[in-house]
């Protein structure tokens, strides 16, 4: 069986949490931001992407890994940007062991961030953070 997507997870995770219900409503995605959404930024929504990782215990055998994931939490300003990726991190600092469809997602940890800033092409409101994320890579 092929390994879970922890994107997929991760976005699944977040869009089941409350608060970022509040601030993003259903508009969590993964990788990039689609087509059909950038014609309405700036909007509040939150785009997790793979950023790398450390090198850790997935060039072993075992059937695990850290992965890193940057969170963009976009809003209209910086402040509500800010209140986006803020509810972000709330629920991934609060992570515990979660089964999202066939992944399992173990914890997340910061690994940097957050930095304030404007999409670097289209100069929409951004919050930028980094957590290390740990995940099973067999399917459950």
């Amino acid at each position: 069986m092929a390994i879970p997507n922890p994107i997929t997870a991760l976005v699944a995770f977040l869009k089941d949490d409350a608060e970022v219900t509040t601030q993003a409503g259903t508009k969590v995605f993964g990788a990039e931001l689609p087509p059909d959404e950038a014609v309405n930024m700036p909007q509040k929504c939150i785009v997790i992407q793979a950023a790398g990782g450390p090198v850790g215990p997935g060039r072993s055998r075992i059937r695990y890994n850290v992965i890193r994931i940057d969170v963009k939490g976009y809003g209209t300003t910086p402040e509500t940007a800010w209140d986006v990726y803020q509810a972000a991190y709330d629920a991934l600092k609060q992570l515990v062991p979660t089964k999202q469809g066939p992944a399992l997602l173990y914890d997340a940890s910061v690994a940097g961030g957050p930095l304030q800033l404007r999409d670097a092409n289209l100069e929409w409101p951004m919050v930028l953070g980094s957590f290390d994320v740990s995940v099973s890579e067999v399917a459950v």
